[in-house]
C-alpha cells in the first residue's frame, strides 16, 4: 500500500513538472537548450552599394546593453564637372546599443556611437598630380528594430551622423604641400544589416 501511495505521489508531482518544462521549452521566447548569445557580428549591406565595407561587432554586457564598434573601409569614384576623383576612406567607431527587450533578441534598439573617418581624394583625369587627405571625427545616433533566429539576425535602423565641420586637410599639387579647409555635413544614417551571433 505504501509503495502504491509513493508511486501515486511521485506521478502526481512529476507529470505537472514535466508538462511545465515542455511548455517552457516550446515557448518561442524561452529556449532552454539555446540561451541568449553574447557576441554578434553584422555587415551593413547599405555600404556594399557604394563599395564601402561596414563590419561591426557587439558584446552583451547586461540584460539590455551591448558594447562594440565598427570598422569601415571603402574605395569609390566620383565626378565633379570635368574631373574624376578616386576616394579612399577608412575608419571606425565605438558603439553602445540599448535593447528595449533582452539584448541580442527581437527588440527595438537605440545606438549611440562616435569615431573617426579618414579620406584620401585623388584627381584622376588631369596632367596635374593632385590629392587631398583629411580625417574627421563624428558622432551619431540610430534607432531601429532587430530580429533574431538562433544565430542569424537582421537589423533595420535610421539615424544621423554628425561630422565636425571645417576640418583642416593636407593638399598636394605637383608635389607641393599645403592645407585647405573641408566641410563635412550631417548625413542620414541607414542600417540594413545581416548578422551572426554566438
Amino acid at each position: 500500500m505504501k509503495l502504491i501511495k509513493s508511486i501515486f505521489i511521485t506521478l502526481f508531482l512529476t507529470v505537472p513538472l514535466l508538462s511545465f518544462g515542455q511548455e517552457l521549452s516550446t515557448d518561442p521566447k524561452v529556449n532552454l537548450d539555446n540561451p541568449l548569445n553574447n557576441h554578434n557580428f553584422k555587415i551593413n549591406s547599405v555600404g556594399l552599394f557604394i563599395n564601402l565595407g561596414d563590419i561591426s561587432y557587439e558584446y552583451r554586457l547586461s540584460q539590455h546593453l551591448t558594447f562594440g564598434g565598427s570598422v569601415l573601409v571603402g574605395k569609390f569614384e566620383t565626378k565633379s564637372g570635368i574631373y574624376d576623383f578616386d576616394i579612399k576612406t577608412s575608419g571606425g567607431n565605438l558603439k553602445a546599443n540599448w535593447y528595449y527587450n533582452d539584448a541580442l533578441s527581437d527588440s527595438f534598439y537605440t545606438s549611440l556611437y562616435g569615431g573617426v573617418l579618414s579620406f584620401n581624394v585623388e584627381l584622376k583625369n588631369s596632367s596635374t598630380d593632385a590629392n587631398l587627405s583629411f580625417s574627421t571625427p563624428y558622432i551619431g545616433a540610430m534607432t531601429g528594430y532587430t530580429w533574431f533566429w538562433d544565430h542569424f539576425n537582421f537589423s533595420f535602423g535610421l539615424g544621423y551622423n554628425h561630422a565636425f565641420e571645417d576640418d583642416e586637410a593636407e593638399i598636394k599639387v605637383d608635389g607641393v604641400s599645403g592645407t585647405t579647409t573641408v566641410r563635412v555635413h550631417t548625413k542620414l544614417a541607414l542600417e540594413v544589416a545581416f548578422g551572426w551571433s554566438f
